[in-house]
């Protein structure tokens, strides 16, 4: 089975995958790691710090990585196949494009709603072409 996991960024998706695991290892699973980079979002984040764009792009990117490192040894080291992405786009349209290509998207739910995050989560819900989980 290949399963597409979505960083967002937030802790939560880290903290969550020894429960991620639990659920999907007896499916004998090819996972994908995916964190989107939102030019969006950075200019959103640009605007509200007055911190110049390419910084808070940078800053976005080198987070993304360092949670798909994190997830790529975590995972390897519980023997799930696992591979990285960092994608740049719009979080919606890229997940829905992306997904065509798996048979699970795996998406963190945050506890609460946080406007923009939680609009795409039901975007996402509504729009995706395969099964959604969210942990």
């Amino acid at each position: 089975m290949k399963i597409l996991y979505y960083l967002d960024g937030r802790d939560e998706a880290l903290t969550k995958l020894d429960t991620l695991v639990e659920l999907i290892k007896p499916l004998s699973p090819i996972l994908e790691a995916v964190f989107v980079l939102d030019r969006n979002l950075a200019l959103e984040i640009s605007n509200q710090t007055r911190e110049k764009l390419s910084k808070v792009l940078v800053d976005l990117e080198e987070k993304g990585w360092n949670q798909l490192y994190y997830v790529q040894e975590y995972l390897l080291d519980s023997g799930i196949p696992v591979s990285i992405n960092l994608l740049e786009g719009t979080p919606l349209s890229t997940l829905l494009s992306r997904a065509k290509n798996f048979d699970l998207l795996v998406v963190v739910r945050s506890s609460g709603k946080e406007g923009l995050k939680y609009k795409v989560l039901q975007q996402i819900m509504e729009s995706s072409p395969i099964p959604v989980l969210f942990l």
